[in-house]
């Protein structure tokens, strides 16, 4: 991991499904492909103990990573630093 771009919580669509099952989200008008960070760690999404909650957005960190930037949907931040 290079570098954290930024971190916001898209608006509704602008995280869309291609082809039945990859995402991607439009940022800035460049497609960037979105990686859920549950899915990643094979965990379900929503909370630390598994219990289920109402989805809710994701949180999405614009990351680096070899030269690309990828968006990764994660449930919460829990501290930001500059």
């Amino acid at each position: 991991l290079y570098a954290v771009h930024e971190i916001f919580r898209p608006d509704q669509g602008v995280i869309t499904t291609i082809e039945g099952r990859h995402q991607v989200a439009l940022v800035r008008d460049s497609v960037v492909p979105v990686l859920r960070l549950a899915r990643l760690l094979k965990r379900e999404p929503g909370g630390a103990g598994g219990e289920a909650t109402a989805p809710t957005p994701p949180v999405l960190v614009m990351v680096e990573l070899q030269s690309k930037r990828y968006g990764l949907a994660v449930d919460e931040v829990c501290g930001k630093q500059e």
